[in-house]
């Protein structure tokens, strides 16, 4: 029964006396102005201030998990622990002797600095109670004992039973078990459905839950939880969707931290024991759930993994194995994968049945077409950063807000399924800041080498070629020309003509194609880029020398500078040194085309650091 205005006021006129008397003793069901509390006036209570009449709830000042760098203004379920409501979320309190005050303003909360961090709007009479009742609501009541405020009305990541939730208003995860500032998980109510969302992608629907029944159609007005289960209602109060649940006196719905929602329920409010039993936890399979194995990780019945040609990263997710980068919706109007005079994207293999927890509600962005088009739609979209393609049904999914986990696709139809991540060139990747000393000397070091190496290949063939030229009788301009070019001008040169075999030596009698020179010249003049960012990677060169990877384009309008350097190039003056730098530098081509250096000393004086600059 509700209690009277009678009841009500000699409860105040008790509180006053008791604010009075007890100082920082814990207080029952009402608070008077004015009224301070902090942690560390209330540590003996671990920052209970005030209780409900039965005990079962407490207001508190509130440190989650022991720390003592965030505390809260909060409402707990004093049993089982569970905080039900924070006041300020987005503004915690760093310092446990910052009061919180209670005035006929309203409660207002105060850094160190007595900066005002949180407090209740402005009301037009003055605030005379603060009240907690047994459901778990706090309230601020005038002299008339009318609501001018209650935590009911801002709920946080949960609710309790008698609570209503309207549609459109959602609840959010808090970042993690101790900070309770807003994550990025929402259980939202529409008027239609629940849904469990996450970066704008959903991932559970009420309605779609076995759990669940659909009583009717109609439009939602709200969501409650009672001692019967879990109802969406219309306006008249009929039932649309609900979860029959174990009769109890109070349930408790809670959007964790993890994505995942969760209905406790207890045989009495104020009961010590724990949970009737295990609840209801949503979404069922732990492989829905977003980040279920990390971002790009693949999650199976028998746990996390890393899909095909992936690699395990350090933030518990992964990574392609060939360095290169996912994009993010960040990139968009950068360099990368943006707008205008962006750099390419290239699509990095899932391989098959694969599945993206997001498709399995979501609708196909293209239905009808083929992966060919799926893939264009995909890059003429910024904020695209992968898509999948069912080949049986025809449809196009594109991933966008940020990338998930992944989760195997059903057995019968896995072949089906093909996923693509949008990824920037190995190229591009920036070394991490946290890469250790060794790592980041092999990543600078070793490709280096191996573009030194082509380009003394390239040049001693050039080299051993113009010496020929130098012992001929003939001073016809063009011989003197190439005389004054460097080996990898004229690299360049032959490039640009397209005279690949001109290139190679001699001595290999036809031995070598011209399709092979060619691989070896465009991969060395793609390391002598003028701009480090535009050189490959060594996994890049590898790939392009073994033939797995599509052979870039030498890019002319970065490669002029060699004209300057062949301008200054004279050649040997000696009469024996090419043939002695041949002697010490490469084994013949293999049927592979690539080439196994035997000695890295002997470099030529007339080839500069800038001429032998390697990848980045």
């Amino acid at each position: 029964m509700p209690p009277t205005r009678l009841h009500l006021a000699v409860l105040l006129l008790l509180g006053v006396a008791l604010n009075r008397a007890r100082g920082g003793r814990v207080a029952t069901e009402l608070l008077t102005p004015d009224f301070t509390a902090s942690y560390l006036l209330f540590q003996d209570s671990y920052g209970a201030f005030l209780t409900s009449p039965s005990g079962a709830f407490h207001a508190v000042v509130y440190n989650p998990g022991g720390q003592l760098e965030r505390f809260y203004l909060a409402v707990l379920h004093a049993p089982s622990k569970t905080c039900i409501w924070v006041a300020n979320r987005a503004a915690p309190i760093t310092d446990r002797a910052a009061p919180l005050q209670l005035t006929a303003n309203g409660i207002s909360i105060e850094d160190p600095n007595v900066t005002t961090i949180w407090s209740t709007p402005p009301f037009e009479t003055p605030v005379a109670a603060l009240r907690l009742d047994d459901h778990g609501n706090l309230a601020l009541l005038d002299a008339r004992n009318a609501t001018l405020w209650q935590s009911f009305d801002r709920p946080t990541d949960s609710i309790v039973s008698s609570q209503r939730f309207p549609a459109g208003a959602f609840l959010a995860s808090a970042a993690s078990d101790s900070d309770f500032s807003e994550g990025d998980y929402r259980l939202n109510v529409t008027a239609a459905d629940v849904l469990l969302t996450w970066m704008g992608s959903m991932y559970w629907r009420l309605s779609n839950d076995a759990r669940s029944t659909v009583d009717r159609s109609g439009t939602v007005a709200y969501m409650a939880v009672n001692g019967t289960g879990m109802y969406l209602l219309a306006a008249d109060g009929g039932v649309v969707i609900q979860v029959s649940l174990p009769a109890a006196e109070l349930r408790v719905v809670r959007l964790g931290y993890d994505g995942k929602l969760q209905i406790e329920s207890f045989a009495s409010a104020n009961s010590s024991n724990s949970p009737m039993d295990g609840g209801f936890v949503a979404p069922s399979d732990g492989c829905a759930l977003p980040l279920s194995c990390g971002a790009l990780g693949l999650c199976t019945p028998k746990g996390c993994t890393c899909p095909p040609l992936f690699a395990a990263s350090r933030d518990g997710g992964c990574t392609p194995s060939d360095g290169s980068a996912p994009l993010s919706v960040s990139s968009c109007g950068s360099t990368v994968g943006g707008g205008n005079n962006s750099l390419p994207v290239s699509y990095f293999s899932l391989g098959n049945g694969v599945e993206y927890f997001a498709n399995k509600l979501a609708p196909p962005t293209v239905s009808g077409d083929n992966v060919s088009s799926c893939q264009t739609l995909c890059t003429s979209n910024c904020s695209c950063l992968g898509y999948f393609y069912d080949n049986s049904a025809l449809s196009c999914y594109l991933v966008q807000h940020q990338l998930g986990s992944f989760m195997n696709a059903d057995s019968t139809k896995a072949s089906d399924k093909l996923g693509y991540i949008k990824v920037q060139s190995s190229q591009l990747s920036r070394p991490s800041s946290n890469s250790s000393s060794k790592s980041t000397l092999i990543a600078i070091l070793l490709p280096t080498m191996v573009a030194f190496v082509l380009i003394v290949v390239v040049s001693a063939t050039v080299i051993r070629a113009w010496r020929k030229e130098v012992g001929r009788s003939s001073r016809s301009r063009d011989q003197q020309l190439r005389r004054q070019r460097s080996p990898s001008d004229s690299a360049h040169l032959g490039h640009e003509a397209g005279h690949y075999a001109e290139l190679a030596d001699p001595r290999l009698q036809g031995r070598v194609v011209a399709e092979e020179v060619e691989r070896v010249v465009k991969v060395a003049l793609c390391c002598l880029h003028e701009d480090p960012h535009l050189r490959p990677s060594m996994a890049v060169v590898v790939g392009m020398l073994e033939g797995s990877m599509a052979l870039w384009e030498p890019r002319v309008q970065s490669l002029g500078f060699l004209r300057l350097y062949g301008r200054g190039f004279s050649g040997p003056e000696d009469g024996g040194g090419s043939d002695m730098y041949l002697k010490h530098m490469a084994s013949p081509m293999g049927r592979s085309g690539t080439t196994t250096s035997t000695t890295m000393s002997g470099w030529p004086s007339y080839l500069s650091s800038s001429q032998l600059s390697g990848p980045r």
